[in-house]
């Protein structure tokens, strides 16, 4: 069982009121004036900063002996930043240059393989956290330098957000991989990945779109007004509008955590003889006392609300898809 740490009724000092009330002018307002704006973002960035203040090592080393992720939360008490995620257009050379300027990063890129067709999903990597100097206060009071490795940075590449059956598929052929590269090199698993892919997903937007396996917003491309009555796949044919894929904008299936445990200190342990919480949307609902959306439905209104646009357009309210 894990002991409470000594401090554990102590909360996180609060925002200076200075911060709040300039969040209260921006949100009154909408806009700051470029002093306040600086003086925001300082007060901002302060409050997500590590605190100086000395960390319970017991504490912490109990927390990490369960889960690396759990001492980041738990054994380091102040708010802080733990990563930021910027997106980038090549994530494969960004992969390479970091590692060539000896920066650590995580065994490999996450998500769909690299191949010469569309991307879908998510891609994402990250460089390993920074053992940072921080002091530590020991069992018997006093407080020595010690060292923390809670911040970490990963990058991200965001594809086309799939459709169900194009995410179904995307999870059948990601189980295909493991059958097949089981026991075998990391170069050997990523040409097999390739090769799966190739075999599993169409090499072209048009294809994902034909096959209904991703989303697509569409766009008139000319003023000429649409035919009545008319086909999506004859306009696209035709020029007379063009599809625009959706971004995805959700986690990464299979390592939303995972990437989160891989830069920090330990991988802690794990008991197979016990059963794990359930959570699933209907708890996360009930837990923030909010809706929580459908995914795939927030996906295909938008997908809908492109071709009612174009139905308007056509002035025919018979568009056919």
């Amino acid at each position: 069982m894990l002991r409470s740490p000594p401090n554990a009724g102590c909360a996180p000092p609060p925002p200076p009121p200075e911060l709040l009330d300039l969040a209260d002018v921006a949100e009154r307002d909408r806009q700051l004036s470029e002093a306040d704006a600086e003086r925001f973002l300082d007060l901002a960035v302060r409050s997500f900063e590590l605190s100086p203040e000395p960390i319970d090592r017991a504490w912490y080393e109990e927390l990490e002996k369960v889960s690396a992720v759990a001492a980041d939360i738990g054994g380091v008490r102040s708010t802080h930043v733990n990563h930021l995620t910027p997106r980038v257009l090549d994530i494969d050379e960004l992969y390479r240059r970091m590692s060539d300027r000896g920066i650590r990063m995580i065994d490999a890129i996450q998500g769909p393989p690299r191949w010469d067709g569309p991307d879908v999903l998510l891609r994402q990597t990250s460089f390993r956290a920074l053992s940072e100097p921080h002091m530590m206060r020991h069992p018997d009071g006093s407080v020595a330098p010690g060292a923390l490795r809670v911040r970490f940075g990963e990058v991200e590449a965001r594809g086309i957000a799939l459709t169900p059956a194009g995410r179904s598929r995307y999870d059948a052929l990601l189980e295909e991989i493991d059958e097949r590269a089981a026991g075998r090199s990391a170069a050997e698993r990523d040409e097999i990945a390739r090769k799966v892919w190739e075999e599993g997903f169409p090499a072209t937007e048009r294809g994902l779109l034909d096959h209904d396996l991703a989303y697509f917003a569409f766009r008139q491309t000319g003023s000429a007004p649409l035919p009545p009555a008319a086909r999506l796949t004859d306009l696209l044919g035709q020029g007379l509008i063009s599809a625009e894929p959706i971004t995805y904008e959700d986690f990464l299936p299979r390592s939303a955590a995972g990437i989160f445990q891989s830069n920090l200190s330990d991988e802690g342990t794990r008991d197979d003889g016990q059963s794990a919480a359930h959570y699933d949307a209907e708890w996360l609902a009930a837990t923030l006392q909010r809706h929580v959306h459908d995914p795939f439905a927030l996906y295909d209104q938008q997908q809908e609300r492109s071709v009612r646009q174009l139905t308007w357009a056509a002035g025919s309210p018979t568009l056919e898809t």
